[in-house]
């Protein structure tokens, strides 16, 4: 649906409840706005208990009431058809819908974020008519949209930026929106990644191996170790655990090691 649009649709269930089959030779939709969504093969026959389902779509573009109905000719012409009412009411939306912003499900709530670090943003919004996307904003400007419940986006805090303020707007199908209140975040720097490395262990002749173990932390996260020889990266890893293997060149006479964090 779109702005000044109505929609709706129903399903309804054919079903035989005498005592003998029922031959079913049409079925028919009148009513301006009405339609038949997925015609059934008829004719067919219907046993004792037996059902077939199918779709009635309305769709209304001005004010007003409007009547239809279904018409099911069954057994031959000169049966009295079965007929349903079908009534569709299209009303005026000027209600706009309402949005707050929330923690996620396991996620403590926050005054201060980590510049560089990803943020799950999650709101909750209800309409008296129905919801269809939520748009989340960073300083004003729109940063990820969820069209389905729960609303949530993932956003990357940017650096330099102190405070953040995070925003989310929600919109109906007649085009009204609403706005939550402004959550308004610290951004804290990024710290630099702290790095410990045991002393590397192994065979320190030539063609021996040598194992070199380090464990990294960060405020955000570590995204790979990088494992140097004499001033030349040998290894990098990229999640834990931190642990290269060298394997000494021949005439080496003295290895230098080091590691860098990221």
């Amino acid at each position: 649906p779109t702005i000044g649009e109505a929609h709706s649709k129903e399903t309804f269930v054919l079903r035989n409840t005498g005592v003998g089959p029922l031959t079913v030779d049409q079925i028919q939709v009148h009513g301006t706005g009405f339609q038949l969504l997925n015609p059934l093969l008829a004719p067919f026959v219907l046993p004792p208990n037996g059902r077939e389902t199918f779709e009635v779509e309305f769709n209304g573009d001005t004010l007003g009431s409007f009547n239809g109905a279904v018409v099911v000719q069954h057994g031959g012409l000169f049966n009295n058809p079965y007929m349903f009412d079908l009534v569709a009411k299209v009303v005026q939306d000027s209600t706009p819908p309402t949005v707050t912003l929330v923690s996620p499900p396991g996620q403590a709530e926050v005054d201060e974020v980590i510049e560089g670090a990803s943020l799950r943003v999650r709101a909750e919004a209800t309409d008296d008519l129905g919801v269809m996307r939520v748009e989340f904003l960073v300083d004003g400007h729109v940063v990820g949209t969820d069209a389905e419940s729960p609303f949530e986006t993932e956003i990357q805090v940017p650096i330099g930026v102190d405070p953040l303020i995070v925003g989310a707007r929600a919109f109906d199908h007649a085009g009204n929106t609403g706005e939550s209140p402004p959550l308004v975040l610290g951004v804290v720097p990024d710290q630099e990644p702290v790095l410990f490395c045991d002393p590397p262990g192994g065979s320190f002749i030539p063609a021996g191996l040598i194992t070199v173990t380090c464990t990294a932390t960060d405020d955000v996260n570590v995204t790979r170790v990088e494992f140097v020889a004499n001033g030349t990266v040998f290894q990098t890893i990229t999640e834990e655990p931190f642990v290269a293997q060298f394997v000494v060149p021949t005439g080496q006479v003295g290895i230098e090691f080091l590691a860098r964090a990221f």
